[in-house]
């Protein structure tokens, strides 16, 4: 599946490189973030932002905002690696 994801907070680095290994789109990356990552393809994607990860208040998880479909395909990658 194709989805175009925003990544910000602490664990952006971690999960760029996870999701970039997965094939899927990085858009609008931090300028930190497209520096370590330039050599991958899907970096600073022009597609649109389909699901935003961002880091909870506490910073003890990440919250998935976006299309229903491409939420629960993202926590099922999530999922699969991690638990």
């Amino acid at each position: 599946m194709e989805v175009g994801l925003k990544i910000r907070g602490i664990y952006a680095t971690a999960l760029t490189k996870f999701f970039l290994e997965h094939n899927l789109a990085i858009v609008q990356p931090s300028r930190t973030i497209k520096e370590r990552f330039r050599s991958y393809k899907k970096i600073d994607s022009p597609q649109p932002i389909e699901v935003k990860i961002r880091d909870l208040e506490d910073r003890q998880g990440i919250s998935l905002q976006g299309e229903p479909d491409k939420v629960k395909f993202v926590a099922e990658l999530i999922r699969k690696q991690f638990f």
